[in-house]
């Protein structure tokens, strides 16, 4: 499963970085397979209901 996103980051202190570090740097921060140590799970669901199970979610790949 595949969905696309619009990500902003905001310049907040330091020497400004151009866009294709800044995309290479947030992949390989969230993304498995662009080398994140850990990889994000993105959790989704309600703990109080038990009779659903949680979906669990793997960032997996960032291909920008």
């Amino acid at each position: 499963m595949k969905f696309k996103v619009t990500v902003e980051l905001e310049h907040v202190s330091g020497p400004e970085q151009d866009e294709e570090t800044m995309l290479d740097y947030f992949a390989g921060t969230i993304g498995k397979e662009n080398g994140a140590k850990p990889p994000i799970y993105l959790s989704v669901g309600l703990q109080e209901d038990l009779e659903t199970p949680e979906s669990v979610y793997l960032v997996k790949l960032i291909d920008a």
